[in-house]
């Protein structure tokens, strides 16, 4: 893949770009005491529980005070561009047409000697921006630039989309914007299921949810929820909201966050005090009804790019942007059924909880992986794939599955009229598509929607018999271990098509042909010769290597692989880094050296931390190389330029994550099987040894003693008890940076 860098030192084309419309709130005349008292004028009711009423309200006073307008953008959109420049490019590109047609020398050295000229003045361009804006100010148009400068992390721009459609390639915003908006309501039909799609939206009467929940009483899952998950007391209803708790929900929302229907978030913050009783009255009415307001369930969807083709729209993430009072609503629903399912959600379900990751999620897997090959048997696992999963949620089963949870009618009934009627229209650039009603899924960027799929997912994590599942979101692994192949084969496979019944049954779609497969031991060094999985008559053939959870992990568990991405993408970055130093200062270069170097090697790095010592010399390097560049020491070491400007080297960085996620476990503020996987010691006689970890047992070095447990036990211990007993995370870190910190593991003798 080519990827095209955006120097600062090359040569700037010219792009004359199209003008574009784009709409904006002006508040170049807001005035705060002016919208109070049209806000209070106009919010006179009071428990009326007509949501539109409230939102309508907030919006007319805030196109009074503050008018929504629209303004023409045009030429290049690079933020150092000046008349000056634009000029001389003109000009350059004028000269070098006419030296191409008249092949003259003279004319040659004209372009030449301009070339040379827009070349200093791009310099000096740039270099005047970047001391007139700061990147420390966190200014959003700074570090988008910044961004558009370093490829590897650019992604596809959300106004730059364009799609291939009937074989044509379409580029104007409004059309790709209803492709989109068509594609994502009726991502369904595309799976194949026809049986499984609703003809139209829910509808939430007492006579139909009666219908629904006995359709799917003799339903494997409801039957399975009612025996093994549920207790005979166990029921939930939706508790009334207090003014307090709504304002502590007002105030922890990020006014950053982009909301829908030009009502930002600031503007609710700011004026809660007038906007906090009729919105709580509001809010008591809706769930003491069982409804949830139709002005609340339009969402304007932005399409995410992911991976693969660009210009096909099935590589695009549909993210749902919601109004303001909606993202309130909403997270007065989740607090209530998130405490109520903490206790009832399975160990193995990591995605979308509080204080659980991606790194924990495999970290638990390398546990039992580790544990396992130390004593010396096979493992062979299955990722599994699902297709469109959040979209193709089905509604009538997870109302079903709500009941065999305890819900009461009247809550089962809110979430229904949540998830019906609702619609969407698709943003691309500054354009939208029209409204669609939405019949399936739960809407993805909703802080509901992840936990009604946790909660429709929850009973699979029991339903293995021979093999353990971890999952996060859709992502589902499952492993099991054996001493001979053919027979961990024969097993595998039974608790595959396991899996796929219970994938069928809840009308998910599983792609077997995206399902990876790998064993795990001392046997399996010649893949081709290991057994493969038959699953309706596809063949799963065994890879050295799988992707999980954005963690390449290979068969010999050594993180070579992965390493080596990471390293490239870091490696490119500093190369970007290195052509733009010039015109940046020091503070400014350690920033970005931050925000784009270190960040890549920032992401689940206990996982790979003690891997073998040549990977590691990798990344030393790079950091060495870009530690030169900001410091613009080029004949120092890497410890030489840590210790003079209080630098810590990467794997420093990564001892004091490890310690900072074992303090955690003490604190209660990890998931808990993390105590699990570091066990505190029980002194016997000396009290003030509480604080010391349980060395797990150990036959081999691999895997054993050179695992990221022991050596995570090992550094622990190390440590001083003054920095053990610590009260907070925060004085906890401060005091750990400063011991900048080493261990006795592989890579550090």
């Amino acid at each position: 893949m080519t990827i095209i860098c955006l120097s600062i030192l090359c040569l700037s084309t010219y792009e004359k770009l199209p003008p574009k419309k784009q709409k904006y709130r002006s508040y170049k005349s807001f005035s705060s005491e002016s919208f109070e008292r049209d806000l209070s004028y106009k919010l006179p009711f009071r428990g009326l529980g007509i949501f539109s009423d409230l939102n309508s309200a907030i919006k007319i006073c805030l196109d009074e005070n503050a008018p929504i307008k629209t303004r023409v953008v045009r030429g290049n959109n690079k933020p150092y561009m000046n008349k000056q420049l634009r000029k001389a490019i003109m000009k350059r590109s004028s000269l070098k047409n006419k030296a191409n047609k008249s092949k003259c020398q003279t004319d040659y050295e004209a372009y030449k000697k301009q070339r040379n000229f827009v070349a200093n003045l791009n310099k000096k361009c740039k270099k005047a921006f970047f001391a007139k804006v700061s990147i420390d100010s966190n200014k959003k148009s700074m570090w988008k630039f910044c961004k558009s400068l370093f490829p590897c992390k650019s992604g596809i721009s959300n106004d730059k989309i364009t799609l291939e459609h009937n074989g044509h390639i379409v580029t104007d915003e409004k059309t790709v914007a209803n492709i989109f908006n068509i594609h994502f309501v009726n991502i369904v039909k595309s799976l194949n299921i026809p049986e499984w799609t609703p003809k139209s939206t829910l509808k939430m009467t007492n006579e139909n949810l009666t219908k629904i929940l006995t359709n799917y009483e003799d339903h494997p899952s409801i039957r399975f929820i009612y025996s093994n998950l549920r207790k005979p007391d166990m029921q939930f209803t939706f508790k009334y909201a207090t003014e307090e708790e709504v304002s502590m929900i007002i105030n922890s929302l990020d006014t950053k966050k982009s909301t829908s229907g030009f009502i930002p978030l600031w503007i609710v913050k700011r004026f809660q005090h007038i906007i906090i009783t009729p919105l709580t009255e509001c809010i008591n009415f809706c769930l003491s009804s069982g409804t949830f307001p139709d002005g609340l369930k339009l969402a304007e969807v932005v399409p995410i790019y992911k991976k693969d083709d660009n210009l096909d729209k099935s590589n695009y993430r549909p993210i749902s942007i919601l109004p303001s009072i909606s993202k309130i609503f909403e997270r007065i629903l989740f607090n209530r059924m998130n405490s109520y399912f903490e206790s009832i959600f399975s160990d193995s379900l990591c995605g979308f909880r509080s204080r659980h990751s991606t790194q924990h999620a495999i970290l638990k897997l390398l546990q039992n992986w580790e544990n396992v090959l130390d004593h010396s048997q096979i493992i062979g696992t299955v990722l599994m794939d699902l297709s469109k999963t959040f979209d193709s949620l089905p509604h009538e089963l997870l109302l079903a599955k709500l009941s065999a949870y305890g819900f009461t009618k009247r809550s089962i009934t809110l979430i229904g009229s949540y998830l019906s009627n609702r619609k969407q229209r698709t943003k691309v650039g500054s354009e939208l598509s029209l409204w669609l009603d939405i019949i399936i899924g739960v809407p993805q960027g909703s802080v509901l929607g992840p936990l009604l799929f946790n909660i429709f997912i929850n009973d699979l994590m029991f339903i293995a018999e021979y093999s353990n599942i971890c999952n996060f979101a859709d992502d589902n692994t499952i492993y099991c271990h054996g001493n001979n192949i053919s027979v961990l084969n024969r097993t595998l496979q039974k608790e595959v098509s396991f899996f796929l019944k219970w994938f069928q049954n809840n009308q998910l779609v599983a792609n077997p042909d995206k399902f990876q497969l790998m064993y795990l031991g001392s046997v399996c060094n010649e893949v081709d010769k290991l057994p493969k999985l038959m699953l309706h008559d596809i063949e799963i053939k065994p890879k050295a290597s799988v992707k999980l959870l954005g963690v390449i992990i290979d068969n010999k568990l050594n993180f070579n692989e992965h390493i080596s991405k990471i390293c490239k993408t870091a490696s490119q970055n500093t190369n970007c880094l290195g052509r733009m130093r010039n015109c940046i200062s020091v503070k400014q270069s350690k920033l970005l050296c931050n925000a784009y170097i270190k960040s890549a090697f920032g992401y689940a790095p206990l996982v790979w931390m003690f891997c073998q010592k040549t990977s590691y010399k990798k990344i030393e390097n790079i950091q060495k190389r870009a530690l030169r560049l900001v410091f613009l020491e080029h004949e120092k070491s890497l410890n030489e330029i840590c210790d003079s400007h209080e630098e810590m080297n990467i794997h420093s960085m990564h001892l004091c994550s490890l310690a900072t996620e074992i303090f955690k476990i003490f604190l209660n503020l990890n998931p808990s099987f993390m105590s699990e996987l570091f066990v505190r010691k029980e002194p016997i006689y000396n009290l003030r040894k509480s604080n010391l970890l349980k060395l797990p047992q150990a036959k081999t070095s691999k895997y054993g003693t050179f695992s990221v447990f022991f050596q995570g036990c090992l550094f622990w211990n190390s440590l001083p008890d003054y920095v053990k007993n610590m009260e907070s995370i925060t004085v906890f870190k401060k005091a750990l940076k400063s011991l900048n910190p080493r261990c006795f593991c592989q890579i550090c003798k």
